[in-house]
């Protein structure tokens, strides 16, 4: 197995394609490809999928989640990382997703629209 870009320096920020299922235990989706992504975007809005991984430094430079946020925390992350990252799409299925739709962010009384918009 190739080693990820992150683990050999050619990139801070890597991130891939991933299976969306609707209830746990259920191996099998239709694949999200992700990675072909206008890099344009990484700073505009959350392209990075549920398994994004990143150096820990780019913490010092980016900061941390905004606790305030209580379900677009990952969306104001990503952008601050990518504004000191050299980000690297991998053409790689990561893993399954699990989206009942009772998450933070895909619930129906989600406040993710008005946190996005912060």
């Amino acid at each position: 197995m190739q080693a990820l870009p992150i683990l050999n320096g050619e990139a801070d920020l890597v991130f891939g394609n991933y299976l969306p299922a609707n209830r746990h235990g259920k191996l099998d989706g239709n694949r999200v490809r992700i990675t072909d992504t206008d890099p344009y975007f990484y700073s505009r809005r959350f392209m990075f999928g549920p398994f994004f991984m990143f150096r820990k430094s780019l913490c010092e430079k980016a900061g941390f989640l905004d606790e305030q946020m209580r379900s677009s925390a990952d969306l104001d992350f990503a952008i601050r990382l990518t504004l000191h990252a050299k980000v690297l799409a991998q053409d790689v299925n990561l893993e399954f997703y699990l989206d009942e739709g009772k998450g933070l962010s895909t619930k129906a009384n989600s406040l993710r629209k008005v946190e996005d918009t912060v």
